[in-house]
């Protein structure tokens, strides 16, 4: 039996076409599966979320009133709050101050380690509780990713302390069985660089390119300036201490981990995750009538 499926890694590590892909395969072999990713209305992690009392929704919806449709698609009311996916609403030329606007309201921006621990921790327990237990649910860069860059950068906790927090999440889906399979890259430079050629805009009037947005987040980060963290040599040394603080931490997680290397075929690693499940789980109660 298997019930959540996570896949993290650095950036470029292949996580969101590796979770879309086994989605395919899955439901080939006529697996529930249900995927979520990062930015998604999601029932565990709140990553390019906003989250709005009604007044400043309101405000919003009518500053952006050429919009108004698109916000309310990607909206969904929780505990009295609007949660909106602003990531994933397309935008025109003119709308240039939507992301800020919208991101102001991320739960991601917050200086309170409690309210971001408690907030995380009531999604995940919600989650366990309502789940439908005959689906396989698969998350992409939703547990290590975002949270650790968190942590780390913001909160500046310790190996110890993140591994006490990443497990108070993992044990709300208690009974529940999860592995996670990290994607280890063999070689940073090379993988941040390609993934940087892959990810530049079309469209510099309105989106600035992937790896300069990486920059501005990191730089903007609490502990980032005096951690050496600035600029792209500063972003190759943070993301090789992060897949080295990941790394650490998997033996320590309270769930099933099995890490995967990358070189540069990506379909190496894929198969062998595929090859996993299938050896290892018994998905018949997932199956279709």
């Amino acid at each position: 039996m298997l019930d959540c499926l996570f896949i993290e890694g650095l950036p470029g590590s292949g996580k969101t076409t590796f979770s879309r892909r086994l989605e395919e395969v899955l439901s080939a072999d006529d697996i529930r599966v249900k995927r979520y990713s990062e930015g998604d209305l999601h029932p565990l992690d709140l990553a390019w979320i906003a989250i709005m009392n009604e007044k400043d929704y309101r405000f919003y919806l009518e500053k952006y009133h050429d919009l108004a449709d698109k916000i309310k698609a990607h909206t969904i009311k929780e505990d009295g709050n609007y949660l909106v996916a602003y990531m994933k609403i397309p935008l025109e030329n003119h709308h240039q101050n939507f992301d800020a606007d919208f991101g102001a309201f991320e739960i991601y921006r917050t200086k309170d380690i409690d309210a971001f621990k408690k907030m995380h921790l009531k999604r995940w327990l919600r989650f366990a509780q309502t789940r439908d237990p005959n689906t396989l649910y698969i998350f992409e860069c939703v547990f290590l990713q975002n949270h650790i860059n968190e942590l780390l950068l913001n909160f500046n906790l310790t190996e110890t302390e993140i591994h006490v927090y990443l497990n108070a999440l993992l044990s709300t889906l208690k009974p529940m069985q999860s592995i996670l399979y990290y994607i280890e890259q063999a070689d940073v430079e090379n993988r941040i660089a390609f993934v940087s050629e892959q990810r530049k805009t079309n469209n510099k009037a309105l989106f600035k390119d992937w790896i300069d947005l990486v920059i501005a987040y990191i730089a903007k980060q609490k502990n980032a300036q005096k951690m050496g963290y600035t600029g792209y040599e500063g972003i190759l040394a943070y993301f090789k201490r992060r897949q080295a603080v990941e790394v650490k931490l998997l033996p320590h997680l309270k769930t099933n981990t099995h890490t995967v290397r990358l070189t540069d075929d990506y379909d190496i690693p894929f198969q062998e995750i595929t090859n996993h499940i299938k050896n290892t789980f018994t998905l018949d109660d997932k199956r279709r009538n």
